[in-house]
């Protein structure tokens, strides 16, 4: 039995103010998933034992590898759910985002292969730099690579689309596809964790992505039409070196 008390702090934030709903909901979150992660280390521990030890028959077999599958998938959201409830670690540098998008194009380039969806990719040459973690925004721009193209039929379109704002010192990049939409009601919810309209899905993806945008000081901001698609706007601040007042 899990003991929920424990996960909530019981220390006061300064000004004696009591913690955050969201902060005791993100403790609270992490407390839990560490929790499950223990027993489900354990099961996949005895099951892959049990095919490298034992000879078992062909039935049996196969059922143990499904117990194998679905701990991996298990332990899969509980990574997301503790880096949703705990800002992951940044290691920031300053660099390009071009980068970030050729790599994202080529983990999917055979997924839209498959799908018969037409990739398009129209970078800005000459973008100024950003402060980033690339592994981590490249984890965020593929998983809203990945909703799209959930969203797109065979035959449809995804267009990439980044360049640089001056006005507002960002770099601008777009995700545009041919889906089926998201309708407004879903729309206000669709940054919620756990919330998603797929048969299969966690509801993580978009929260994550969110949290990490955000932890480079960046915007997100998705616009929809049912049935004829939707865009996701990625807002990044450039890298501006700091000067001294003195000289």
């Amino acid at each position: 039995m899990v003991n929920y008390k424990k996960y909530y702090p019981e220390s006061r934030t300064a000004g004696n103010e009591p913690p955050s709903h969201k902060y005791v909901e993100a403790k609270l979150i992490a407390g839990i998933a560490h929790e499950i992660r223990n027993p489900i280390t354990s099961i996949k521990a005895a099951a892959q034992l049990c095919l490298n030890k034992y000879k078992l028959d062909k039935q049996v077999r196969k059922y143990i590898k499904i117990i194998l599958k679905n701990s991996e998938r298990v332990n899969s959201v509980i990574k997301d759910l503790i880096n949703l409830a705990k800002p992951p670690e940044a290691s920031f540098k300053i660099d390009g985002l071009g980068k970030v998008i050729t790599s994202v194009c080529d983990l999917v380039n055979a997924r839209c292969s498959r799908q018969n969806v037409r990739l398009t990719k129209r970078v800005q040459r000459n973008l100024p730099k950003i402060f980033i973690d690339e592994k981590l925004i490249t984890g965020a721009f593929l998983n809203l690579i990945l909703n799209a193209l959930d969203a797109t039929p065979k035959c449809g379109r995804l267009t990439i689309t980044v360049y640089y704002n001056h006005n507002a010192e960002e770099i601008i990049t777009s995700f545009t596809d041919s889906g089926c939409g998201i309708s407004e009601d879903n729309l206000s919810k669709i940054f919620d964790p756990f919330f998603t309209t797929k048969k299969n899905g966690i509801g993580l993806g978009l929260s994550l992505a969110q949290q990490v945008i955000e932890l480079h000081d960046g915007k997100i901001h998705i616009e929809s039409k049912p049935n004829y698609g939707t865009e996701v706007t990625v807002r990044l601040p450039v890298y501006k070196e700091r000067t001294s007042e003195d000289g």
